[in-house]
């Protein structure tokens, strides 16, 4: 396997978020995550997007739980990190979603955190993504977090529609 400075990245961060985990550093709120990495642009948390900025999924369901994606024990799951497709995944399942009305959400990645274990990495396990998103008329902005290593159902969070 050819290494990038993608994967190295993604080695460093799984590392930090491990050493941050068992040292006990892992938040007990679901609403301020722990964040062990991020990346920022102009000012900006990256990658950020908006409903429609790109190509959408279909197919999507409406979430079993009212946890299901606001949760880092219930992440939305959009696999694909093995075959180098997380990243781009979990853009296009963001692109996919409006707010509840029917408004179009903007988002961007305020980091990762939360390790755990998966097959699905050459590593053993992974890191969540934790993204900040909001549309007009919303009093506070939601956090969603999105598991790009595992993939199940494309579940659309309560409160939330798809596109």
């Amino acid at each position: 396997m050819k290494w990038s400075t993608h994967h190295a990245m993604c080695v460093v961060l799984f590392l930090i978020g491990c050493a941050s985990a068992f040292w006990g550093c892992s938040s007990s709120t679901l609403e301020e995550p722990n964040i062990v990495s991020s990346q920022s642009q102009n000012g900006h948390m990256v990658p950020s997007g908006a409903t429609g900025d790109r190509k959408g999924l279909s197919g999507l369901q409406m979430a079993p739980s009212e946890t299901c994606g606001y949760s880092e024990a219930d992440p939305i799951c959009v696999g694909g990190a093995a075959a180098g497709q997380g990243p781009s995944n979990s853009r296009q399942f963001l692109n996919s979603i409006v707010g509840p009305q029917g408004q179009p959400i903007t988002y961007s990645r305020k980091g990762a955190c939360c390790p755990f274990e998966t097959v699905n990495s050459d590593l053993g396990g992974g890191l969540l993504d934790v993204y900040e998103v909001r549309w007009d008329g919303q009093a506070e902005p939601v956090i969603l977090y999105v598991n790009m290593y595992d993939a199940e159902p494309l579940w659309v969070p309560h409160g939330l529609r798809p596109r």
